[in-house]
């Protein structure tokens, strides 16, 4: 035991890390602190300062009715008449139309639309005191003559193509559906409150007009089936089956061509909102506070560690950190 003190006794202070005095140094260091939480407050001040508002408008849809995934249950009959047993499943058509929102095949039709790749791409700045906004007029112009000349063309698809602008699409849009009540949130943000809610209407009243073609030109075609087709049998039964399917299909066409919604019902309709929803510059300028004392500490325990162990000196003077 007392060899172990002996040891003990003999090894240097310099073996251990003295937290003591750590913390008496960072108290001296007071100066260093404060330059470095300066330099970062002062920096995020004005990258926040820098950063556009940022306006969202809202609609909440209420889905309509699911719909077979078969024109109707007279199918199954006529399909169990032939030896064929076809199950109905309900299609979630309020599931399916989201999926669709978020497809390139869906996106295209508004990538063809300059007024809405001006906005979504070369919109500036929008100016408060007068509402309007100012756009990057080269790229105007390149977005609207993309179509005709070939080096407009080339720098949309090397800049912006369609895969590029549908991320910074999908990236303003926030859609939230409840698990509840199945009703749809959709958010759509931009630097212009105007644009926020005249792109959401654009988009929800595209995204209808999209699927109820989609659906009508499915029930054409199978009224075109079902109106040149000979079964060839000689059955009450199965023509009986066979006028349902018709009566259903013709049904399914004048209900869509004469409901203005075809696929949501709108409970809340977007609206234009003064009120800013980003960017959150009192809590950048909050982090940038708290990051700028952990690098302090960082550095502080750095140059401690450095001058406590390897007695590095700063020509021509000896560097002493309580001296910071």
């Amino acid at each position: 035991m007392n060899d172990i003190n002996k040891i003990n006794s003999a090894r240097e202070p310099s073996d251990y890390l003295n937290l003591g005095l750590f913390v008496s140094i960072m108290l001296k260091s007071k100066k260093l602190i404060v330059l470095i939480s300066s330099i970062f407050i002062t920096a995020a001040v004005f990258y926040a300062l820098h950063l556009q508002n940022i306006y969202t408008s809202s609609i909440l849809l209420k889905g309509k009715d699911g719909y077979s995934n078969q024109p109707s249950s007279g199918i199954a009959g006529l399909g169990s008449m032939v030896g064929f047993n076809i199950g109905l499943g309900e299609v979630d058509k309020v599931g399916l139309s989201l999926e669709i929102l978020n497809s390139k095949d869906f996106f295209d039709i508004l990538y063809q639309d300059d007024n809405f790749l001006i906005d979504l791409l070369a919109h500036d700045k929008y100016l408060e005191d007068s509402g309007k906004s100012v756009y990057d007029q080269g790229l105007v112009k390149i977005i609207k003559t993309r179509f005709e000349l070939p080096s407009s063309r080339s720098y949309m698809d090397n800049i912006f193509p369609i895969e590029l602008a549908q991320i910074i699409f999908l990236k303003k849009m926030l859609i939230v559906r409840s698990v509840d009540t199945g009703l749809v949130k959709i958010h759509y943000s931009h630097n212009s409150p105007l644009i926020a809610k005249k792109t959401l209407e654009r988009v929800i009243n595209d995204l209808d007009q999209y699927v109820k073609k989609r659906d009508l030109s499915k029930s054409n075609q199978a009224l075109k089936f079902l109106n040149s087709t000979d079964f060839n049998f000689d059955s009450t039964s199965i023509r009986k089956v066979t006028s349902n399917l018709i009566e259903a299909e013709m049904k399914k066409i004048m209900l869509s061509s004469i409901d203005e919604n075809y696929i949501f019902e709108i409970l809340d309709s977007p609206r234009v909102s003064f009120f800013k929803t980003g960017p959150f510059r009192s809590s950048m300028v909050i982090f940038a506070g708290f990051a700028s004392f952990i690098v302090s500490m960082i550095l502080i325990f750095i140059l401690f560690y450095f001058n406590k162990k390897l007695h590095f000196t700063i020509l021509p003077f000896r560097f002493h950190l309580q001296d910071i």
